[in-house]
């Protein structure tokens, strides 16, 4: 099965168990050091994933969300994508990062309500704003940006020179809206919203993240019958 058949079950839902309790997928990882391949998950799996391991920290694949003030929107990503790769034994293969195109929040926590919603989830939120210039997204294998006004101004800010600029809901179905909304100057259920489309993009983002490594990652997917 190739990378778009996969991220396509991946977005219709079918993978959303995926990263669950009740998931068969199994995860596989061979280790350069020693040659081990390391087998995780359901014995009798429906997809088999692998990734090498390295302990290079160049070898990471950078990711950088992005919105307009970094306090709200990327921070949130950031934090959920970290918690998710953490969990599943990826943050040796990437590493996230968040950061806004405008400069008027730079220097200041994640929004308390951001802070608040996402710690009931249990994700924890530690960024301090940034605005992303043209060097930091040339650290970036990836930038996803939250809305396309974002998208356009990232498109800008990197001269197009980072290999992936995508929108977030490029990992969603037709179900969620393209933009993610800005909860800023809203009540408290927008945050909530934005957490629900963060964390159903998952999915998606993760297979065709690790799926994507180019050079830094030596990854397959096979399906198991």
């Amino acid at each position: 099965m190739d990378v778009q058949a996969l991220c396509e079950i991946a977005r219709k839902g079918r993978l959303e168990s995926m990263f669950g309790n009740r998931s068969k997928v199994a995860l596989c990882f061979r280790d350069p050091r020693n040659g081990h391949v390391l087998r995780a998950g359901a014995k009798t799996a429906d997809v088999v994933v692998g990734a090498a391991i390295t302990d290079e920290e160049n070898d990471l694949k950078k990711i950088t969300f992005v919105c307009l003030g970094n306090i709200c929107r990327s921070p949130a990503a950031q934090g959920i994508a970290a918690r998710w790769a953490n969990d599943r034994g990826w943050s040796n293969a990437l590493k996230f990062d968040s950061a806004g195109t405008a400069n008027y929040q730079v220097g200041k926590p994640a929004d308390v309500r951001m802070r608040q919603v996402a710690m009931e989830r249990g994700y924890e939120l530690n960024t301090t704003a940034k605005q992303l210039t043209a060097d930091l997204a040339k650290e970036s294998d990836w930038l996803v940006a939250m809305d396309r006004e974002n998208l356009r101004d990232v498109a800008q800010i990197s001269r197009n020179e980072v290999p992936q600029l995508l929108l977030l809901s490029d990992f969603l179905d037709e179900r969620w809206p393209k933009d993610v909304p800005d909860p800023y100057y809203g009540g408290i259920d927008g945050f909530h919203y934005v957490l629900d489309m963060l964390e159903a993009a998952m999915p998606s983002f993760f297979v065709r993240a690790l799926q994507e490594g180019e050079n830094r990652l030596n990854y397959r997917t096979d399906v198991e019958r």
